[in-house]
Parts: structure tokens; sequence; C-alpha cells
């Protein structure tokens, strides 16, 4: 199903997607970007600076490519490609509003 039929679906999964720090963290990062394609280790290594869990390296690497990555491609927002270990940057927009309200929310 795509997510985009369905607004309410849409919505629901955005939100599902901003329901971890670790995934608000990721948003923030990925719409600094310039680049539609972005690196999976260089998002871990931003979270990793950026994690306040004190989780090590390696777990925020597992957490990401197992949870975090995932959610984010199951809103619509990203495409990750696991073959190539990048995420693509779809709804760009989006992203960079959700990113703006992630800010004035901390």
């Amino acid at each position: 199903m795509n997510l985009f039929d369905n607004e309410e679906a849409a919505k629901d999964a955005i939100f599902r997607a901003l329901a971890h720090e670790h995934r608000r963290i990721i948003l923030e990062y990925l719409a600094d970007q310039p680049e539609e394609e972005v690196d999976c280790t260089d998002v871990v290594d931003n979270l990793s600076l950026n994690d306040t869990t004190e989780a090590d390296y390696e777990a925020l690497d597992i957490q990401c490519h197992h949870a975090h990555f995932p959610k984010l491609d199951e809103s619509g927002l990203i495409i990750l490609d696991v073959d190539k270990d990048t995420i693509h940057i779809v709804r760009r927009e989006t992203i960079e509003k959700l990113a703006d309200l992630i800010d004035v929310l901390e």
C-alpha cells in the first residue's frame, strides 16, 4: 500500500516516524544535507555525536539499519537503499518543515 494514497495513513506514518528521538535527530540531519542521496554511515556518525542515550556506535548503527531507517522509509520521507547503504531524500520540503517543528518543540 502506498501510504500517500490515504492522507490519514500518511499522517500516522509520519507521526510514528517522529516518535523516537533518534529519528528526529536523523530528520534534522537530513534536512541540512544539500544532496538528495546520503550515505547511511554519515547519518549514523551524526547520530552518535548527538545521541543523549549514550549508546555505543555499533548499537546505534544496528538500531538505525534495523529500526530507524526502515521506519523513515515506511513513512515515505526517504527511500532506504540497502544495497548501496544510502538514503534517498524523497520529500525534502516535508523533512525541512518537520525539522523546523522539531527545533521549535525542543
